[in-house]
């Protein structure tokens, strides 16, 4: 959690001030020392933020920032690593490929980017260990998507981004990124496999379809389209349904995980059960051997 707190202050630090990437860089680092998967966390939240800034010249240089924290966060990590290392002669543990990282070459690269967006579209609509053949998650979760997508269409076509070359390409950039920061681990490292701790990214996306309904309605209230002649007075109505259909899958989707992290502890626990009892059991039955003294180690 630490982890995490870290690199989402790092993103508030290179977003609210103008050479706050250079504290966000320290942050950034440190929280990769301690756990190096929540980058993706951090990464995903730039994409998400990149939207507040309403020209493309401020969202250019807040970019900037960003890349620059980034960087700069890698090289605070990989120098403190180093002299860590070095200070207490270790060796890098290849643990979820970890040793790898930093070191991989262009071809192996490439190959690890089909990987990443498998592993995006597998933790939607794909086969997750928590929710398999769940299709009422996986009916909420397109329902999440196709309201934030439609959410973003309303964007484009009310603030007329369609006649901005420039923003649209930018736009359709930052969703193709999206995919690739939330799933950031697959690419750094070849061996790197997901689980649970490594899972908080994700969460990021249901937050960004929360946001596209504070966009819309911040969209309707600065120019309403009640004022607007060339704006379908249709249109309207699309904005109301929308925060209100987003608000209850949202709320769905908690619940759903509500429920299944329930079952999950509640198999972890049975499982438990299940070994101490076998233990037990066993012991009982060496217990009742004639040979048996209290005295004698079992595992002597």
């Amino acid at each position: 959690m630490c982890a995490m707190m870290l690199s989402a202050a790092a993103v508030l630090a290179a977003y609210k001030y103008k050479y706050g990437f250079l504290g966000g860089a320290i942050l950034l680092g440190v929280s990769m020392g301690i756990y190096q998967a929540y980058v993706a966390y951090s990464m995903t939240l730039c994409v998400i933020l990149l939207r507040n800034k309403q020209t493309l010249r401020n969202t250019v240089f807040l970019g900037l920032r960003y890349a620059l924290t980034g960087i700069l966060g890698f090289v605070v990590y990989f120098v403190g690593l180093y002299y860590r290392l070095r200070i207490e002669n270790e060796v890098l543990r290849s643990y979820q490929g970890i040793d790898s990282m930093g070191g991989i070459s262009l071809s192996s690269l490439m190959r690890q980017f089909p990987l990443a967006l498998e592993s995006f579209y597998n933790f939607y609509f794909g086969d997750f260990l928590l929710y398999s053949s769940d299709y009422n998650h996986y009916a909420l979760y397109a329902g999440m998507f196709l309201t934030l997508i439609c959410g973003i269409v309303f964007l484009c076509v009310r603030n007329k981004l369609y006649v901005q070359k420039a923003s649209i390409l930018l736009l359709c950039g930052l969703l193709l990124l999206l995919p690739f920061g939330v799933c950031l681990p697959i690419i750094m490292a070849l061996s790197a496999s997901y689980h649970i701790l490594m899972f908080m990214q994700f969460s990021l996306v249901t937050i960004f379809a929360i946001v596209c309904i504070e966009l819309v309605s911040e969209s309707s209230v600065n120019n309403s389209p009640y004022e607007s002649k060339n704006f379908p007075k249709k249109i309207c109505y699309f904005i109301i349904p929308h925060a209100w259909i987003t608000t209850i899958i949202c709320f769905l989707l908690i619940f759903n995980w509500y429920l299944l992290s329930n079952v999950a502890y509640l198999n972890m626990h049975v499982r438990y059960e299940k070994t101490y009892s076998l233990a037990t059991r066993i012991l009982d039955r060496v217990e009742q051997q004639p040979d048996f003294t209290s005295t004698r180690l079992l595992l002597s």
